[in-house]
């Protein structure tokens, strides 16, 4: 069902917005063992974050594990508030292997999403989970973190992603 493979850039599947899951249809196991298999292969790539067209599915949902204790799968995260403050994240991406940016996000987010069960939850979240949420809510909609940066940096960040994969690491 998911492809262990991860897609990486320049793949035009990765600028492409995904489609929400229609809510009457998430509490088919088939959500939950979606979620379930990008967690695994979120584990083995050492990740903390992996949106659904990642792995070539065009579905809004994503999964994140900050620490075992806590894994989430979040169907159609939308964030509903921002912080007006804003703060310097340091962000890699299993998309753009070997490359790291600084990126400006917001301090705080609040973000509304399903659970497997088709349940509405509410996450405020603060630090590395807020900045992690804008980024994989950003590949949701087909934004990757080059398309944050000026061009200086998104064409290092570039060369670093050909780089890896010319070493054969990808």
């Amino acid at each position: 069902m998911v492809r262990n493979i991860i897609t990486t850039y320049p793949n035009k599947e990765l600028f492409e917005k995904t489609r929400d899951i229609p809510k009457d249809q998430i509490r088919s196991d088939t959500y939950s063992q979606i979620g379930s298999s990008m967690l695994e292969i979120l584990r083995k790539r050492g990740g903390i974050g992996l949106s659904a067209n990642q792995v070539g599915l065009p579905l809004n949902i994503c999964v994140i594990e900050l620490n075992s204790s806590n894994p989430m799968i979040l169907l159609n995260p939308r964030i509903t508030k921002y912080s007006d403050k804003m703060v310097p994240s340091m962000e890699g991406c299993l998309s753009l292997p070997g490359a790291e940016l600084k990126i400006n996000r917001h301090q705080n987010v609040v973000v509304e999403y399903e659970d497997v069960r088709g349940e509405t939850q509410s996450i405020e979240a603060y630090g590395l989970l807020s900045s992690c949420l804008q980024h994989e809510i950003d590949h949701l909609k087909g934004i990757l973190m080059i398309n944050r940066v000026g061009n200086y940096h998104k064409d290092k960040a570039v060369k670093a992603v050909h780089r890896y994969k010319k070493r054969g690491r990808a």
